[in-house]
């Protein structure tokens, strides 16, 4: 498992600005001296506008290392996870687990 203090950081950043449901980080890339070069994290929150709000977090939240985001909303991750292969079902069972509301 991958643990890395910069991701930790800009996971609890996330959390304490977005209060989401839920953090996966579900990708990394490392350089050869195996350091995160870049890494993706999907975000389970309860939202009108996941346009808006990835804009607001990629504004209001910087990190050191490139990061992507995937937002869903409660429902369509609910939904997805009942579908077998599907993106979200994918993330739900390989993804590192940075923050879930409910294990709090």
């Amino acid at each position: 498992m991958i643990s890395s203090p910069i991701i930790k950081e800009l996971a609890s950043q996330i959390v304490a600005s977005f209060d989401p449901n839920k953090i996966i980080m579900f990708s990394y890339k490392l350089n050869i001296r195996n350091e995160i070069t870049s890494f993706k994290i999907c975000m389970v929150i309860d939202t009108t506008d996941k346009e808006q709000l990835e804009k607001d977090i990629y504004i209001s939240i910087d990190c050191c290392i490139p990061y992507d985001i995937i937002i869903y909303t409660p429902d369509e991750w609910d939904r997805l996870l009942q579908i077998p292969h599907s993106f979200a079902e994918k993330i739900n069972a390989t993804g590192v687990v940075l923050y879930d509301k409910t294990a709090n």
